[in-house]
């Protein structure tokens, strides 16, 4: 990391072993680096670091460090992966333990232009922290299929879909059962932000490239089977993303419960 130089800066204990296991650590100015023989040796700093401690260090139900602190998709995020789950750090969320995730891939027929990729993820991961749950960007792959740029959503019903959308859905390239995926289009018909309406089995949702940043975990939302409210303070507001008046948006704790028992949501 560049010894004194780096921002851990000097030690402050000789090598020391934890209380239980074969683990070792040094404490620096800066943060610590714990080693375990199963994990490696990780740095663990900041926010995150004084989290897991308050949660028991290494005897924490997270156990070892198995990342250095890392950047969110490109934002003011940062997160630390451990034996058994993560902690997630942002200025608005402040330090949380997110114990499941949520595989996504990305199928890109049209490029976004309102938000980036990475501004769209980094929302996301931001709300849904509050449930606990670590958003994974596992694939990107660019589609050619010009007739479904500006694809055919019907009613964009739940339980009810159209040719195009069963055709487009169809396209799940190195993607899981229970993995999501989402379909970056110019426009749907009728025109929405987004559609979740998917084939049965093949989770998913419609974002078009003009979408608010917050559309895409919207439509996540409802994939993982939450509904519209009437509260523009909230994700699933149903009066349109670009009118959320207080980000993050909120999610309600039955609309947590609902995230984390989908099926969807996976332990890590």
């Amino acid at each position: 990391l560049g010894w004194e130089k780096s921002f851990l800066g000097y030690p402050l204990t000789n090598e020391t072993k934890t209380p239980v296991g074969a683990g070792r650590y040094n404490h620096f100015q800066g943060g610590s680096i714990y080693w375990h023989p199963t994990t490696g040796a990780w740095e663990v700093h900041g926010a995150i670091r004084d989290h897991w401690a308050s949660l028991g260090w290494e005897r924490s139900v997270l156990g070892y460090p198995v990342s250095n602190e890392l950047v969110v998709f490109g934002g003011a995020g940062r997160i630390s992966h451990f034996q058994k789950g993560s902690i997630y750090w942002s200025p608005t969320q402040g330090a949380r333990v997110l114990r499941q995730f949520v595989r996504v891939h990305v199928k890109q027929l049209v490029a976004p232009t309102s938000f980036t990729l990475n501004e769209q993820f980094a929302a996301m991961q931001d709300v849904y922290a509050t449930a606990g749950i670590r958003v994974d960007w596992s694939t990107t792959e660019n589609l050619s299929l010009s007739t479904l740029e500006d694809v055919d959503v019907g009613g964009c019903t739940m339980g009810s879909v159209t040719a195009e959308q069963i055709t487009l859905f169809g396209n799940r390239n190195f993607v899981g059962t229970n993995d999501l995926v989402v379909y970056y289009v110019r426009s749907t018909v009728p025109g929405y932000n987004g559609c979740a309406a998917h084939p049965s089995g093949r989770p998913g949702c419609v974002v078009v490239r003009t979408a608010s940043r917050w559309t895409l975990g919207h439509e996540f939302g409802h994939v993982l089977g939450i509904h519209h409210v009437n509260n523009n303070n909230r994700l699933m507001t149903g009066n349109g993303t670009f009118n959320i008046t207080n980000p993050p948006p909120d999610l309600a704790s039955t609309e947590v419960t609902t995230l984390l028992n989908s099926g969807l949501s996976r332990p890590i």
